[in-house]
């Protein structure tokens, strides 16, 4: 059954919205930076072979498994991508997480707001999982101070859990002040 997708926009300066086509180039820039190549897998400097791993991620989209987001700011400027894949029935995985080395301290948490956000309540799921490079220390950090639980750990990774309940008693708590809606707006 495909999942219907909402996306959840409620930070104050970061939104997220899905991938396209046209984002190949600037997609194909991000990944080759080298702060980003030493964490994620290499796509190479081909953009059109990067459409069309875009059109056949449309497919996944589409069957609700798989959602690509690009990140922007609030003039719509291009900052980086977050994907929430491996959908299942009641919980999703993020990753493909990358950003622009220039972005401001806080997108980084309003970009998690709002993934986070989209996977719970715009496809209605109890749990997220994530997995993080140990050599990307600042990210593991972040996935451990807001109440994430280590679900084990392998040579490269390490494999982290949130349930909703948690992400609404603590992250939401900590995290408040980048939240650009209210509870009742939330509603």
């Amino acid at each position: 059954m495909a999942e219907t997708l909402a996306v959840k926009n409620h930070a104050k300066h970061i939104r997220i919205r899905l991938v396209q086509e046209e984002d190949a180039a600037f997609i194909v820039r991000l990944r080759n930076l080298d702060s980003v190549k030493e964490h994620l897998n290499p796509v190479g400097e081909d953009v059109l072979a990067q459409q069309q791993w875009i059109r056949t991620y449309k497919e996944r989209e589409a069957e609700g498994v798989d959602f690509y987001f690009i990140i922007l700011d609030t003039n719509d400027d291009m900052l980086g991508t977050i994907r929430i894949h491996d959908v299942d029935d009641d919980s999703y995985t993020v990753g493909s997480w990358a950003m622009l080395d220039s972005v401001p301290a806080y997108a980084g948490i309003e970009t998690v707001i709002n993934v986070f956000e989209t996977g719970f309540y715009g496809l209605n799921k109890m749990l997220v999982r994530c997995s993080v490079l140990k050599t990307n220390k600042k990210v593991v950090r972040f996935h451990s101070s807001y109440g994430g639980d280590i679900l084990g750990e392998d040579e490269r990774e390490i494999h982290f859990q949130l349930a909703r309940p948690v992400y609404e008693e603590i992250f939401k708590q900590k995290y408040k002040k980048y939240y650009g809606l209210t509870e009742n707006d939330l509603e």
